[in-house]
């Protein structure tokens, strides 16, 4: 694929002394009970509140790699301000996923869940739009791009978890529920030859630290588009510490789609030095057919983005042989 270069947004965070109900990116609700709950305010002292409610709650990617950075820089600016021995409380909505459940519950930071407003210190950040959400944290003052990026993600490598997972270092992330291969033994069979083992991160039969086990320890990965890969920022020391430079970097086949593609997991893997290449599915009729805008303004393909999808043998050898795979 061609060179792309992304440019940055500029993010801004800070700590008031206010309320939930008047962050920037608070959003009103129409449900009446809802609308209701919020009318109630609840105050919380001697702890810092972030409120994660407005995220989606559904994908691991989004808590890792925005939450979490957000609340990491969040403690920076605590610790810089003599507030160090202050925690984080985390707000949950009402029924929150279990995944969000799990995510704080690993990472040890106390969660409330309510619809209610909350009064005392926030955390208020806000995001000033670039084409790279992994950029978007440059711009937090004090750091430059390297400074920042390396900042926040050496800051998540605490997170990574100490045991082995005895899983291997050829990893493939396969996908059950959507953007599923449909030739998938064809192609497993393939990458079985380079001694790849196949895994699930959507099953839920592993937890959140053994996942970011399994890709912390990875040195060659191919993964279908999803989440999962976000797990690659536990990864990526080996590749972005200079000091570690006769290290083999890792490299990861991202699959694709024939009408889905983002670009976002192409971009970290280039800020955590990581050796990437892009597979794409079969083109099909349908696909062709969706290129154009649609009336609603969706972006081309964007409704193939959970369909399945054949992969053409030739394309994964090729990638294999581009990005140096060995047997």
């Amino acid at each position: 694929m061609p060179e792309v270069k992304t440019t940055g947004g500029r993010f801004d965070l800070e700590i008031i002394n206010g309320s939930t109900n008047d962050l920037d990116y608070f959003r009103p609700n129409k449900n009446p009970l809802k609308i209701l709950k919020r009318q109630h305010t609840t105050t919380i002292s001697n702890q810092v509140i972030f409120d994660a409610r407005y995220e989606v709650d559904s994908n691991i990617s989004h808590y890792l790699l925005d939450t979490l950075t957000r609340i990491l820089i969040a403690k920076d600016l605590m610790n810089k301000n003599g507030m160090q021995d202050t925690e984080i409380i985390v707000i949950l909505k009402e029924n929150p996923s279990q995944l969000a459940k799990n995510f704080f519950k690993t990472l040890n930071y106390q969660t409330i869940e309510t619809e209610s407003n909350i009064q005392g210190l926030i955390v208020q950040h806000k995001i000033h739009p670039s084409n790279s959400t992994i950029e978007n944290i440059i711009s937090y003052p004090d750091f430059g791009f390297f400074d920042t990026t390396k900042y926040a993600f050496e800051n998540i490598l605490q997170y990574r978890p100490s045991y082995n997972s005895q899983f291997g270092e050829k990893v493939f992330i396969s996908r059950k529920n959507s953007r599923t291969i449909e030739n998938e033994d064809e192609i497993e069979k393939i990458l079985s030859e380079y001694v790849f083992k196949k895994v699930y991160f959507e099953d839920g039969k592993l937890s959140l630290a053994e996942q970011w086990a399994i890709v912390s320890e990875a040195k060659e990965i191919v993964a279908i588009h999803g989440a999962a890969l976000s797990s690659l920022i536990f990864n990526h020391i080996k590749n972005f510490d200079t000091s570690k430079n006769d290290l083999p970097k890792t490299k990861l086949i991202e699959i694709f789609g024939p009408g889905f593609f983002v670009g976002y997991f192409r971009s970290m893997a280039s800020t955590l030095g990581i050796n990437w290449i892009g597979v794409r599915g079969k083109i099909t009729p349908d696909v062709l057919r969706d290129m154009d805008f649609n009336e609603r303004g969706n972006a081309p393909g964007h409704a193939h983005q959970a369909t399945f999808f054949t992969i053409d043998p030739f394309s994964i050898h090729r990638a294999i042989d581009t990005i140096s795979i060995n047997e």
